[in-house]
């Protein structure tokens, strides 16, 4: 209802970690008149076989049928040789997702994990060319601040294209 109130024409099932009860939310969506969107916001580290708690963020986002079963397979692999506190994606399983059949997104201050998170999200960047976005988020922290003066000046200079995230936990103010 709250999306019907917003203005909202869609409903994603991503949680962190999974792609969430996506069944469920495909019936909510199905009968609410809205359009269902199979995602994740998964965590993932460079090598999912060492153990590196770092954990960074990234969203995924299926474009069709193929990507929604290429997507719960990752991450099921993510929870059979990937978990280490988290069930975690890495470099090889993103890298191997047909870049035309998903949109993937830097997400929030918790994507940028490593010191060398400008190169990682590059190489990223390129693999999924124009279905890449570097994210920014509206968050009146100090270092949600300066990571999207970063992300701004990184998005110029390389010419990558950039999306607000609004990563809300609540769906009215009270909360």
């Amino acid at each position: 209802n709250r999306i019907h109130e917003l203005g909202g024409k869609c409903l994603f099932s991503g949680e962190h970690g999974s792609q969430g009860n996506h069944i469920e939310v495909y019936d909510i969506a199905s009968k609410s008149g809205l359009k269902y969107v199979h995602s994740t916001e998964a965590y993932w580290v460079k090598d999912r076989h060492e153990q590196d708690n770092t954990n960074c963020h990234i969203c995924i986002i299926a474009l069709n049928s193929e990507a929604r079963q290429e997507l719960n397979y990752i991450l099921s692999i993510a929870n059979e040789d990937g978990y280490y506190y988290r069930p975690r994606l890495d470099l090889e399983l993103i890298l191997g997702l047909n870049p035309k059949d998903f949109i993937v997104t830097s997400a929030c201050v918790a994507g940028w994990g490593y010191e060398d998170a400008d190169e990682i999200w590059l190489k990223i960047a390129q693999h999924f060319g124009e279905n890449f976005f570097f994210e920014v988020q509206n968050h009146n922290t100090a270092k949600q601040k300066e990571l999207n003066q970063h992300i701004l000046s990184l998005a110029k200079e390389h010419n990558i294209d950039i999306i607000c995230g609004l990563d809300s936990h609540y769906i009215y103010e009270e909360e």
